[in-house]
């Protein structure tokens, strides 16, 4: 049942239209949907790509980047500088580089470019850290995305959403586990692949939930609200 105080945006204080978002200032808010009390599964379907530990009051999530389309993406990537190579004139390039740039030179930066992707791939990895005081994600060895930390206070619920994912063949649905703040962001913290991952992200929520101390809630817009 929506209160007096809810009725309004705590952004603006404009009339709320109970959606999951401000028609007037845009901001993103949750609204209940109903309690939850249940208990962490066993984490069996999630990939053995992702890594748990528990120390102390801390739950640590993390997984490396690597996927199978990388090794791929190195082998196009090698031979893709190699045609580009062949094509060129060496001894223009000793003589005279900038008669070689761009138009000769760019595919080879482009296969360089793949190439860095694919060994940044190889080598890094993410971790979500969620304890009593703060929720934060890292990236190492190389700091190639923005890291983000949140305050316990600052967060409002963590939850899993469904997606819709398709390829030439078929279309199915995969879970994301998501957080929302107090402030209204929302954003994605671990993305899932097939179906039968929705028990083992439900059972990560509830874990990160636990780690947090903060108490698990079903939400407007949950996979299973």
């Amino acid at each position: 049942m929506v209160t007096e105080a809810e009725a309004f945006c705590l952004s603006c204080g404009v009339a709320r239209n109970h959606g999951s978002k401000c028609d007037y200032c845009g901001r993103l808010y949750l609204d209940v949907a109903k309690g939850a009390k249940a208990k962490p599964a066993p984490l069996r379907s999630l990939p053995e790509k992702y890594d748990i530990k528990k120390t102390g009051d801390e739950i640590i999530i993390s997984w490396k980047w690597k996927r199978r389309s990388t090794w791929f993406l190195i082998v196009f990537a090698l031979i893709w500088i190699g045609m580009a190579l062949v094509t060129m004139d060496g001894a223009t390039i000793l003589t005279d580089p900038l008669a070689a740039f761009p138009v000769p030179i760019l595919p080879v930066l482009v296969g360089l470019a793949l190439l860095c992707k694919a060994v940044l791939q190889m080598t890094n990895g993410t971790s979500i850290h969620a304890s009593k005081h703060a929720l934060y994600t890292r990236h190492y060895p190389i700091r190639s995305r923005r890291s983000i930390k949140y305050s316990k206070n600052d967060i409002e619920q963590i939850y899993v959403i469904r997606v819709q994912r398709s390829n030439e063949h078929r279309t199915w649905h995969a879970p994301i586990l998501q957080i929302a703040t107090k402030s209204g962001e929302r954003r994605a913290l671990l993305s899932g692949y097939n179906e039968s991952q929705f028990p083992a992200f439900e059972t990560l929520r509830l874990e990160i939930l636990k780690a947090l101390d903060i108490e698990a809630i079903d939400v407007a817009g949950a996979h299973n609200a």
